[in-house]
């Protein structure tokens, strides 16, 4: 079953029979196979998170698109050590999916930008047909540097992880889940992965030492936002957490999902609905498009859903 929006693809990209040349540029700018704009989001349901990811990739463009051969690829997951009960971590398998297509695409090095749970791939038996690709996965450095973001509201000059200033290509690779302060973690909160936990300590703190300042904090996710948009971001939304995020335990939702983009305000858009969030009260989601990141408003971009 597919479900498209935005009026239907604005009806098949306005007429593919009478020629490619009176096609707009719709979506991600980007055209099929069969002619038609490409979504900007790709939704995909079912109860296999593996294909589920292969898919939404493979419906914006494919890994080729975002992966060029010999790239150096920097993943920023939500997996780390500190992320224990379900529904609070990025599934294994949407991370397997996914550096099964990059190493099929033939990126030279994958690099984790935030160290993993130990047991991150022994949480799915499916590893095991991949683990030389497990085993060439490298860590990050270690090394981070201080940085100056001058279109900064707040968080101007914070401390990351020196790797994603390297890498040729980064994907991000969140999970859909709340939060007890901003209400919704995604792509834009994710980025706090690649700081340093000085800076996220003035993340939280906010400006007066109050830890509660949900506006600093928004204020915060946006501007670190500025540093580097991802190349791809792929959205685990199958078993998440809907209350008491980001830590839980809570209560537990599986919508099944995963979707797949490029513009992280966009992907949030869409993600928070998930909880039962409208975006426009999702403050990251504001300010982010304030800083000109993307459009939170979701009848300005293409979505497809899609079900396995």
């Amino acid at each position: 079953m597919n479900q498209v929006n935005r009026r239907d693809f604005l009806k098949k990209s306005l007429f593919v029979g009478v020629g490619l040349t009176l096609i707009p540029k719709l979506a991600n700018g980007t055209l099929s196979s069969s002619g038609l704009a490409l979504p900007d989001i790709a939704v995909v349901t079912g109860n296999d998170y593996f294909k589920n990811t292969i898919t939404a990739i493979e419906q914006i463009g494919g890994i080729s698109k975002f992966v060029p051969r010999g790239s150096k690829v920097g993943l920023l997951i939500n997996a780390p050590a500190y992320w224990t009960k379900p529904g609070s971590y990025t599934h294994t398998e949407v991370v397997l999916a996914a550096i099964k297509l990059i190493n099929d695409a033939g990126a030279s090095n994958i690099i984790f930008l935030l160290d993993q749970s130990p047991d991150l791939f022994k949480r799915s038996s499916l590893s095991v047909q991949y683990q030389s690709i497990i085993d060439s996965i490298k860590k990050n450095s270690g090394e981070y540097k201080e940085v100056n973001l001058p279109k900064a509201v707040t968080m101007k000059n914070p401390k990351v992880i020196k790797d994603l200033l390297d890498v040729d290509v980064f994907i991000n690779i969140p999970i859909n889940k709340h939060h007890s302060g901003v209400q919704y973690t995604g792509c834009l909160k994710n980025m706090m992965g690649a700081c340093h936990r000085d800076t996220n300590k003035t993340f939280h703190t906010g400006g007066n030492g109050k830890e509660d300042d949900v506006e600093h904090l928004a204020q915060c996710i946006a501007d670190i936002n500025l540093l580097r948009k991802p190349d791809l971001c792929i959205t685990d939304a199958t078993e998440v957490l809907k209350t008491n995020g980001p830590f839980g335990p809570g209560e537990i939702i599986k919508p099944h999902k995963v979707f797949a983009g490029v513009n992280p305000v966009e992907m949030d858009a869409y993600g928070c609905t998930i909880l039962d969030n409208r975006p426009e009260d999702i403050r990251t989601n504001v300010l982010a498009n304030k800083h000109g990141l993307g459009s939170y408003d979701l009848k300005s971009f293409i979505v497809k859903e899609t079900t396995l």
